[in-house]
């Protein structure tokens, strides 16, 4: 399920966390103009907060290469950045 699309909805910070703010377990998707991957998953709903947060199940990721390759997990919770 789309809840929020840069073509749908533009560029905006406000829109996204509007958009974002009941939903929990989501999945983020980033695909650049140059054909990067990359993303993350929350286990929360998302906030506007100037620092970390999440559980100790949320996490970043990037795809290596333009086409995707391998995959990378990169753990970025709130327990290690607290």
């Amino acid at each position: 399920m789309n809840f929020y699309s840069l073509s749908t909805h533009g560029a905006n910070y406000t829109t996204f966390f509007e958009a974002m703010k009941f939903e929990i377990s989501t999945l983020l998707l980033i695909k650049t103009t140059n054909g990067e991957i990359f993303g993350g998953f929350a286990s929360n709903p998302w906030v506007p907060n100037a620092t970390y947060s999440g559980t100790g199940e949320s996490f970043v990721w990037h795809f290596e290469g333009r086409n995707g390759g391998d995959q990378e997990r990169s753990d970025q919770t709130s327990a290690e950045h607290s």
